[in-house]
């Protein structure tokens, strides 16, 4: 896939935000467990800052101070939340969405040494490496999650660094509580499993934000183009990449 378009030719810096949705779904039997969704903000570094004080004002207009979390989505924060998935589609940003969708009913854990969290980090590779190209140098974010083996990110920096194009400076876990990129990928991210697990969901609220992210797409949340830049959203099939 084509990677981050910067529209001209000098190396960039971008930085990335990570998220995931129910990875309990590698485990789960239940049909409303049955996607894992990995997915990713990529921004140019020079405009985090200004991208965060976006959304810090969007906060302070409808009095949200606490972190955004598509979990917290409720009838009294429809349109501060429309409002945000407005402000990543605002072409003065250039924030650039992936996610990778996983159909537990077709990952065989025995390719995964019967490991889910090993599993769960080459799903997570799989999910960045497509985007990155060179010229370009990466600081990669991941929300904060306890494993059960020490060192996961820092053998998934270890493998980005070393069999994909582009530069990664680092992946690190931090809490997302102080990053309210990440904030909004968990946002958008929620919306995506949403609708892969739900298909309608049950709150109004959060059929009003998807609404809003669909209005801006031009159709429904689905599995996309290979080289589509904006919204990326892809399906994989274990044992394949894209």
């Amino acid at each position: 896939m084509d990677g981050f378009q910067l529209g001209n030719n000098s190396p960039k810096e971008i930085t990335v935000f990570c998220d995931e949705s129910r990875p309990e779904a590698l485990r789960a039997a239940s049909i409303t467990q049955r996607y894992l969704c990995i997915g990713s903000i990529w921004v140019d570094r020079e405009r985090v800052r200004e991208v965060n004080e976006e959304i810090r004002a969007l906060q302070i207009k409808y009095s949200k101070m606490g972190e955004v979390k598509w979990g917290k989505v409720s009838p009294s924060s429809i349109q501060f939340n429309c409002e945000l998935i407005d402000l990543f589609f605002d072409e003065r940003f250039n924030l650039q969405f992936r996610a990778i969708v996983v159909d537990n009913q077709k990952v065989d854990l025995s390719y995964h040494n019967n490991d889910q969290e090993l599993g769960f980090y080459k799903f997570y590779y799989q999910m960045l490496k497509h985007k990155l190209i060179n010229g370009c140098s990466y600081r990669i974010y991941c929300d904060l999650k306890t494993n059960k083996m020490r060192g996961r990110a820092s053998t998934l920096e270890h493998y980005l660094q070393t069999y994909c194009l582009g530069s990664v400076e680092m992946v690190q876990l931090l809490p997302s509580n102080d990053l309210p990129l990440m904030q909004l990928t968990d946002l958008l991210l929620g919306a995506v499993s949403t609708k892969f697990n739900f298909r309608i969901p049950k709150s109004p609220a959060k059929n009003e934000v998807i609404s809003t992210i669909e209005r801006h797409i031009g159709h429904q949340i689905q599995p996309t183009r290979k080289n589509e830049q904006k919204f990326n959203v892809f399906c994989i099939e274990p044992g394949m990449g894209r």
